[in-house]
């Protein structure tokens, strides 16, 4: 009896240990691809990390600031007609260009105000030659008396002359003329396939003081009458600063008045000066970014070719631009991390 329970408990280990593996057999199967691929485990490999650095420079530094400056008091002008029965006759102007005042921009035809202005006109000649016909019959008869002829003949020259000006100041309404000096900014799509809504703005015109305003940093030391270079990105024009407005917070507005044609440029344009500052001889710097603060100390990362860095304390002098002079801690040519 012994020996039997025995055997069967060895017989249930061994039906335990089968089932085991058969379990993990299938598990490693279901892993696979398929079932003859081994279970690969791939690890992604280690990446150093690296870090933006610049060079500690010694010598003369230019401080350069860049700033952009916009026109004041930008206003824009909307165009239309109010007359539907208009037909287009010609577009005058394309977006971007400048226009002075009275220039036309656009111009309708009205069939029937034209062939008005047309019978008054002729009537006009008809009657011209009228006048100069009985004015020869005058001289050339002392004893006929053509004065009543010549008198309403002119009375009626007098009346058709100021249906002709009315008419043309009708028709001068189915024109488009620029009212102020300016540039167009926009022309209505509709408008140029060749169809309009009356009442629905077709052109555009944007014109402003002429004066310019720059809201820059106090370290940009412009004084009223220096004068600068600013671009549009196509064209290069001078001003001239003609006030210096202080604000807080280390602000100021600069007021420029152009001293170059730029009647090339649009008013809505915006204008970056590059401006260099006195230069700063034999001083170490180095670029804002390169200092940190911390519990009131400043310092920078000092790093070696390996990617090590070590933290260094640096005493500052002025900020100029982009940079900041360092009066202790650096000696120059020491490379340091970028924050």
């Amino acid at each position: 009896m012994r020996v039997s329970a025995e055997l069967v408990s060895y017989k249930k280990r061994q039906a335990v240990k089968i089932a085991v593996m058969m379990f993990f057999s299938l598990v490693l199967s279901g892993c696979s691809q398929s079932g003859d691929d081994p279970v690969v485990i791939t690890h992604k490999p280690y990446e150093k990390e690296v870090y933006k650095t610049t060079t500690v420079r010694k010598g003369t530094l230019t401080p350069e600031f860049t700033f952009t400056m916009n026109m004041t008091e930008i206003k824009r002008i909307q165009y239309s007609v109010t007359d539907a029965e208009l037909e287009l006759d010609r577009i005058a102007v394309s977006t971007g260009d400048k226009v002075k005042k009275g220039d036309l921009l656009v111009s309708f035809i009205s069939e029937e105000l034209e062939n008005t202005w047309k019978e008054y006109k002729e009537k006009k000649e008809q009657n011209d030659l009228l006048i100069k016909h009985y004015e020869n019959l005058q001289r050339a008869d002392k004893g006929a008396d053509y004065k009543n002829e010549l008198k309403e003949l002119k009375r009626e020259q007098e009346v058709t002359q100021l249906y002709i000006k009315e008419t043309e100041q009708k028709i001068r309404k189915n024109r488009i003329y620029a009212k102020r000096d300016g540039t167009i900014t926009n022309v209505s799509s509709r408008l140029r396939e060749g169809t309009f809504r009356a009442g629905a703005s077709l052109v555009t015109e944007t014109y402003g003081s002429g004066i310019y305003k720059a809201e820059v940093d106090e370290g940009v030391e412009l004084r009223r009458g220096e004068k600068v270079k600013a671009s549009d990105g196509n064209i290069t024009c001078r001003l001239k600063v003609i006030k210096v407005q202080k604000q807080d917070l280390g602000k100021q507005d600069l007021f420029f008045r152009p001293i170059s044609d730029m009647s090339e440029v649009s008013e809505d344009a915006k204008l970056t000066v590059h401006w260099k500052k006195k230069p700063l001889a034999d001083c170490v710097f180095v670029e804002k970014t390169a200092v940190y603060s911390l519990d009131g100390r400043h310092f920078v990362r000092l790093t070696d070719d390996k990617g090590y860095s070590e933290a260094v304390q640096v005493s500052l002098g002025q900020e100029e631009g982009d940079y900041v002079i360092i009066t202790d801690g650096l000696s120059g040519g020491e490379k340091v991390r970028i924050e």
